[in-house]
């Protein structure tokens, strides 16, 4: 049977040291400045850079939902234009960039929007803001 070993205490192998004669002591304090030095500069130098990359890519996801929607807002105005036979050559143009007819067809099913009435399901302030922001009338 083997004798249990005399347990140190948790994380000790950060303060306790073993001296020549093979007793553990704590770590001198000239020791324990210089760790501490290390460890506060590592902490100096990445913690405001971990900071602000993640304040940034919380930006960045912000922004590009923000996009997304303002996209999505275009797409829906445009269709509507589209779909009501007036010109539509002018900001809702770039709209549907990057999308094939096939996608843009989807996309107007999608939505419900109704080829023979493309303002059907809107309220008639929508309707109102609509014609206010395209200057179309339905």
């Amino acid at each position: 049977m083997k004798a249990k070993a005399k347990k140190d205490p948790p994380l000790s192998w950060l303060y306790l040291r073993e001296g020549p004669d093979g007793v553990k002591r704590f770590m001198s304090w000239s020791e324990r400045l210089i760790w501490g030095s290390v460890f506060g500069g590592i902490a100096y130098f990445f913690g405001p850079r971990i900071y602000n990359a993640r304040k940034q890519a919380a930006q960045e996801r912000e922004a590009a939902r923000q996009r997304e929607e303002e996209l999505q807002e275009k797409r829906l105005t445009a269709a509507r234009v589209l779909l009501s036979g007036k010109s539509w050559a002018h900001d809702e143009a770039e709209a549907f960039e990057g999308m094939t007819p096939k996608e843009i067809v989807e996309f107007i099913r999608k939505h419900s929007i109704n080829p023979d009435d493309p303002f059907e399901g809107m309220s008639p302030e929508e309707i109102d803001e609509f014609v206010r922001k395209t200057g179309i009338e339905p």
